[in-house]
């Protein structure tokens, strides 16, 4: 049963997230159209999973069904916006304050690490690299957290605590998760299982060690099982494993391109230094953190290793195939908090020196919490990147004046010549098709399939950007259409509506 205390901070890390994510993603409830991202594409798979649809077989889209899962969960709360997706956002981020809160007391006050908590979520949250919200990078922040604060737990002491099995498992199934959303990932984890299994070497418990190797694939395992036994009963095993995995490493990345080891290398540093430069100081903070944690002599190996292993292979796993999108970066902000730790520690040592004698209540810390809390948010404000489109006229927006044209969310769409833009989320549509938005993978079998709905009629209506074969007045009228200028996208859009 949680105790008053409990109940008070979690109330308070709900807050600070709240308060933050209000002010910083599109995914907001005041903004329900989250407009070129694919969490568009996210939220339809995820709607058509809740209707029967089986995603890959029926519905064609290239991340992991955990995520489809959260995305079908947030349709369930609401049908035709993002308020849920707002509300996950709202609670993973809870939980993600929770877990930087536990990290920053292993090594700061309680008072301090408290205070702490919003600044570091305005700083993450107004980062360029959330610039959309409801990215899958996002939503596994919590899962990074937690496993970031149990290796610190069992590492960063100089006694080299020797972390129960279950600790393992749990790390495990966290990594089996983040392997069925978006397995590019998981190269956080290879550095963490190696430094975790790592204490167990220099313990001499060999026997631990290889029971550990089968605890964390058990993990992973049961995270996977659910998706064997759904594929499987809808006879889809190829398709999961055709959109999914082959699809992802022979048609979406570039890692089978053959230039010179030196070139591929140049391009990671280059991607390195882009990061660095566009998610100040987020960046700033985790540099110096993870510099600090190399660097500083009461810093144990094992710390060093986890921290410095899971940067490179992560790093490694998302990049090597020449991901260059911003929101990719969303994971190393798990390393913020090292930034925070040397910052809480330094404070915290100045505040004993000068206040040993101070008391503070707690009606003032209270309010000096909340105080934090409207600074951070004011803050992270003024940072974000998506001002701009919150300032956004809904009555005028496109997405909007598109969907006052269909007023039955029984007829049927196509989205054609890019993403996902929304129309299936405002309208209600379920789609019918299988490509019902032209993906980011070049599949052959997508654009054959996409010129065939227009060419046969095979939809109510079909939106589509820029260009449009002549053919398509075989079948569709055109209704509206529209030029659309926002941030770094110029494109035109076209509504066409069948003739019966």
């Amino acid at each position: 049963m949680l105790s008053k205390n409990n109940v008070i901070k979690t109330l308070y890390f709900i807050s600070c997230a709240f308060a933050v994510l209000l002010v910083c993603t599109r995914s907001s409830f005041l903004y329900p159209y989250n407009n070129w991202d694919d969490a568009n594409s996210y939220f339809t798979m995820g709607k058509g999973m809740m209707n029967g649809l089986v995603i890959y077989r029926d519905l064609y889209d290239q991340k992991g069904p955990f995520l489809y899962l959260v995305y079908g969960i947030a349709y369930l709360i609401s049908n035709r916006s993002f308020a849920g997706v707002f509300v996950i956002e709202i609670l993973f981020a809870g939980f993600f304050a929770a877990e930087m809160f536990m990290i920053l007391k292993l090594y700061c006050s309680e008072k301090v690490s408290l205070l702490s908590v919003p600044v570091l979520l305005a700083i993450v949250y107004s980062s360029r690299c959330l610039y959309w919200g409801g990215s899958a990078e996002e939503l596994c922040l919590p899962l990074f957290g937690y496993s970031l604060y149990s290796f610190l737990k069992f590492s960063g002491n100089t006694k080299q605590s020797i972390p129960p099995l279950r600790v393992l498992f749990i790390n495990g199934l966290a990594a089996g998760v983040v392997m069925n959303v978006k397995y590019n990932m998981l190269g956080f984890y290879i550095g963490l299982f190696f430094a975790f299994l790592l204490i167990y070497v220099l313990h001499r418990d060999y026997r631990t060690f290889f029971k550990g190797i089968m605890i964390i694939a058990s993990g992973m395992f049961l995270a996977t099982l659910p998706w064997l036994i759904y594929f499987g009963a809808n006879g889809s095993l190829g398709s999961w494993y055709e959109c999914y995995v082959y699809n992802n490493v022979h048609i979406y990345s570039n890692f089978e391109d053959r230039i010179a080891v030196s070139e591929r290398i140049y391009k990671l540093a280059k991607k390195a230094l882009d990061i660095v430069l566009k998610n100040n100081p987020a960046s700033l903070f985790a540099i110096c953190g993870g510099l600090y944690t190399l660097l500083a002599p009461r810093k144990t190996f094992v710390e060093k290793i986890g921290i410095s292993f899971s940067v490179f292979f992560l790093f490694l796993g998302i990049y090597i195939g020449g991901g260059t999108l911003d929101y990719y970066a969303i994971p190393f902000m798990v390393y913020v908090v090292l930034g925070f730790v040397v910052i809480g520690v330094i404070c915290g040592y100045i505040c004993k020196k000068l206040f040993s004698s101070f008391t503070v209540s707690r009606y003032f810390f209270a309010g000096v919490s909340i105080l934090f809390i409207c600074l951070s948010a004011f803050t992270a404000y003024m940072r974000t990147p998506n001002r701009e489109f919150m300032a956004q006229d809904k009555d005028n927006y496109f997405l909007t004046k598109a969907a006052a044209h269909i007023t039955d969310e029984n007829a049927s769409l196509a989205n054609i010549n890019y993403l996902d833009c929304g129309l299936y989320t405002a309208t209600g549509i379920v789609p019918n098709i299988r490509y019902f938005q032209t993906n980011g993978i070049a599949v052959e079998e997508m654009f054959e399939e996409q010129a065939r709905y227009i060419r046969e009629g095979v939809t109510d209506y079909i939106i589509i950007c820029d260009n449009y074969p002549d053919s398509i007045y075989d079948h569709y009228e055109l209704l509206d259409q529209w030029e659309v200028d926002q941030s770094e996208y110029h494109f035109n859009l076209f509504l066409f509506k069948k003739i019966m």
